[in-house]
Formats: C-alpha cells, structure tokens, sequence
C-alpha cells in the first residue's frame, strides 16, 4: 500500500509539474537564415547518375541480316539530283574591269615570226 501511494504521489506531481511546463513553455521556432551550405542541383546529380548507368551497361547486338532492298544506288540518284539543281539555277557574275596587264601587239607577233622562218 504505501507503494502505491508513493507512485500515486509521485505520478500526480510529475503531471501537475508538466502541465505548468507547458503553460510557461512558448513552442515558437523563430525563423532561421536560408543558408546554401549545400550547393547542388539534384537535376544534373540523377543525369549524371542515370548517364553512368548507361555507360556502364553493356549491350549485345545481334549480328542483322543484309537486305538489298534498294535496288539503285543512291550516289548516283543524289549526284544527278544536284546537278539537276546547279543546271536549274541561274547565276549572275558581276561585271569585271577590264585589266590590260598581258600587253599584246599583233604585229610585232607577226613580224617575229615572219623573221624566224
């Protein structure tokens, strides 16, 4: 019996004791500065984690089989295609100044020659 009175006793005073805590007590957080101790961005960590995965993953292609279902070959077809284009195409040259740097005198060529012989 005189247990029971002391837990009794010793239960009520740390209930009476709690709840005058709790008056007195303010649960408040105040508000505390951003700070970025940690920069990352969690978009490029997953990339980078996603690419390494891949890196490391060895595929196995199967060897495929040749089928010649072009029967014509391309180049050619392309070639002539472009051709085709540039002969359609009408370009305009822009007129040039005429330069005399080759001096050229017919009969001296003719006189020159008529003495050799």
């Amino acid at each position: 019996m005189k247990t029971v009175r002391s837990t009794l006793l010793l239960a009520a005073s740390i209930f009476m004791l709690s709840g005058l805590m709790a008056h007195t007590t303010s649960f408040v957080m105040e508000e505390e500065a951003y700070i970025n101790d940690i920069p990352m961005d969690t978009h490029e960590v997953a990339s980078n984690n996603i690419f390494e995965i891949a890196i490391a993953k060895e595929f196995q292609m199967e060897e495929e089989s040749y089928f010649d279902d072009i029967p014509f070959d391309t180049q050619t077809i392309a070639s002539q295609s472009i051709y085709k284009i540039a002969m359609n195409e009408e370009f305009e040259m822009p007129e040039e100044k005429f330069i005399d740097d080759i001096p050229f005198n017919t009969r001296k060529v003719v006189h020159n020659i008529r003495c050799i012989r």
